[in-house]
């Protein structure tokens, strides 16, 4: 289940691009879809390090660093180019949804609203 929602993040966004005419729309929706994966990697590491050690985000940066964040991003960014764009595999997913039931499409597209929500506020509550 979530590697379709990946899949169809990635999608989602490259079509989106495509459609406002944007240079380069499977560069923007691998960038789109890798930073919040490392929005989410980041709230992970910092809610693991609140429920261990009582701190939030401030201990995460005096532990890990501006670098080794850095790092995870361009890993993450790396594993998602080899999975959506390596030999142009962007240009098939819009064969996998061209298809798409329009009932499946909106529930797809609130599963997406809700993961973004999920992934924006659920750090400004845990952190704030």
């Amino acid at each position: 289940m979530m590697m379709k929602l990946y899949r169809y993040l990635y999608y989602r966004l490259y079509s989106w691009s495509l459609r406002k005419k944007r240079d380069l729309p499977q560069l923007n929706a691998l960038l789109g879809v890798s930073l919040v994966m490392a929005w989410n990697l980041l709230f992970l590491v910092s809610a693991v390090s609140r429920l261990l050690l009582g701190q939030g985000l401030s201990a995460v940066d005096k532990t890990l660093g501006k670098t080794v964040t850095a790092i995870s991003f361009l890993v993450l960014l790396g594993i998602n180019y080899f999975v959506f764009m390596y030999k142009g595999k962007y240009k098939t997913m819009g064969e996998e949804y061209k298809d798409e039931p329009r009932r499946k499409k909106r529930i797809n597209t609130l599963l997406l609203f809700l993961y973004f929500f999920v992934s924006l506020i659920l750090p400004v509550l845990v952190w704030g």
